[in-house]
């Protein structure tokens, strides 16, 4: 398999993973999904989220990566202020 070909795959999987998170919140299986890709695909991401007028906020991991957290307005809103620190630093409250 060239890189091309095996891009395009990738990329297929990942879109199919997508769209099964969505397809899960649409359903009301969850209030909030975290889905984590490579930040290429965000515009992506963010024009399907906005033209099916689903809430969401996406965080730089780093150059390559992106956390995508969408679902509920007021789930994503709890997430929003969380934002600024790296999801490894954050626990629960002892």
């Amino acid at each position: 398999m060239d890189r091309e070909t095996e891009s395009t795959a990738l990329c297929s999987y990942k879109q199919r993973i997508f769209a099964h998170n969505l397809y899960e919140y649409e359903k009301g299986l969850r209030n909030l999904v975290l889905y984590t890709t490579c930040a290429k695909d965000k515009l992506f991401i963010e024009a399907t989220l906005k033209r099916r007028n689903v809430a969401y906020y996406i965080k730089e991991v780093n150059q390559k990566k992106i956390n995508v957290f969408f679902g509920e307005p007021q789930c994503v809103e709890v997430v929003r202020p969380m934002g600024c620190r790296p999801l490894t630093e954050l626990r629960s409250r002892p």
